[in-house]
């Protein structure tokens, strides 16, 4: 029977493996055909791996307390910015150049959505089930549309304020899978803008 490589793949593995190897070689390295400088070269490679073994663990956990550090910061601040910035606002002599030189007024939002479509998803869930993932920017929510089985014209599902919106008709036929075929369209206070987005299709199954 073939066996399998000696050397294990990874480096707490490897080094396990390399120190029983080393110690080994020690022992009896030169009985079997090693030279001494080479089991000399043995143990320096041995304590070399296991120095940047270990300073690179080390490595990666000072990267990980740094990133966590470095987010509880961007939370503290971002909050703290947040507060100090709509107070400047809110003050008598703020104007849109004081908000540029404090650099708060934001750039201005290219979305129409008069003439915008909302961006859908869909996903098969159990029993039978969907779900419609969607783009909402401006809070109105969205109308969705659906047709399934042999249906040939779309009738109205729902509107929805907030992704995902989860489809929990039962099947058209129980323990026969079904494509359902979704659009979705954008609302404004309560009418319908914008554009239809593009269709999206699910197979939805027992």
């Amino acid at each position: 029977m073939a066996r399998k490589d000696f050397i294990p793949q990874k480096d707490a593995d490897f080094l396990a493996w390399h120190d029983t190897f080393k110690a080994a070689a020690v022992a009896s390295g030169t009985t079997y055909g090693l030279t001494a400088a080479e089991v000399t070269q043995i143990s320096a490679d041995n304590a070399d791996f296991h120095a940047k073994y270990s300073a690179n663990n080390a490595a990666q956990v000072a990267a990980k307390n740094g990133t966590t550090a470095k987010n509880t910061s961007r939370v503290i601040t971002e909050g703290r910015s947040r507060l100090y910035a709509n107070r400047i606002k809110a003050s008598a002599g703020f104007s849109l150049a004081v908000g540029d030189t404090y650099g708060i007024n934001g750039p201005e939002s290219t979305f129409n959505i008069h003439t915008a479509a909302p961006v859908i998803k869909g996903k098969a869930l159990v029993n039978g089930q969907s779900q419609i993932d969607f783009t909402n920017p401006h809070g109105d929510g969205v109308n969705l549309y659906c047709k399934r089985g042999a249906e040939t014209e779309s009738s109205f599902l729902a509107r929805d304020t907030e992704s995902p919106y989860i489809d929990t008709r039962p099947l058209l036929v129980a323990g026969k899978p079904e494509q359902r075929e979704y659009k979705a369209v954008y609302v404004q206070d309560g009418v319908e803008v914008g554009n239809w987005s593009e269709s999206v299709i699910v197979t939805c199954a027992p």
